[in-house]
């Protein structure tokens, strides 16, 4: 079994990167995540969808703007090292759709945005945590959505199928949780009905 530790190292990996030592440092290494992103971007954008991608690490975001970038596709990037005073007005050409593809760092989109705007979202990198996942998820549907929104996950076979498995397992226990509290909700609710018309 993989530990959380090795299971990151193969995430950094998989995405074109591999800290050694400083985690400020990191050594490029030969991956095609990035230009299976830049794929799905552009299929999406011609199909007319604005785009968000999330990743965990600024050295993917990076890694995926270049090659964006050397495509000739617009992007606006939102990370840790994005200055504070600069955030909300990159939000707000994103949301106003002057350009539109986002690459942010997960965290700083996580809880609250209302990114109904999203017609396509990939999650650049991909860990152990399911809430993660699920934040991004929900920064597209929000109330006033009018589409379906597609989300993407690409992975590299073999370094990343353990995570993924371990996120899949926890998305399933959560919608199965879901399910029956739903239920539980509406039997409740039959029950209370029924005796109060009693």
């Amino acid at each position: 079994r993989l530990g959380i530790v090795e299971r990151g190292r193969l995430a950094t990996l998989s995405s074109g990167f591999l800290y050694e030592g400083d985690p400020r440092r990191a050594r490029r290494v030969a991956s095609l995540k990035a230009a299976k992103i830049a794929e799905i971007v552009r299929t999406d954008l011609a199909d007319g969808r604005q785009v968000l991608i999330a990743g965990h690490y600024d050295e993917t975001t990076a890694i995926v703007n270049e090659v964006l970038l050397s495509q000739g596709i617009e992007v606006l990037t939102l990370t840790g090292k994005t200055p504070k005073a600069d955030r909300p007005r990159i939000l707000e050409r994103y949301i106003a759709g002057d350009v539109d593809v986002l690459n942010a760092r997960a965290s700083m989109i996580g809880f609250g945005f209302n990114l109904q705007n999203v017609g396509s979202t990939i999650a650049a990198d991909i860990n152990d945590s399911f809430e993660l996942l699920y934040q991004l998820e929900r920064r597209s549907y929000r109330y006033g959505q009018t589409r379906n929104v597609r989300f993407h996950y690409p992975r590299v076979a073999q370094l990343q199928d353990v995570t993924w498995r371990n996120v899949d397992a926890k998305r399933a226990r959560f919608h199965a949780d879901v399910d029956r509290m739903e239920r539980l909700f509406v039997e409740a609710m039959r029950e209370e009905l029924a005796r109060r018309v009693s």
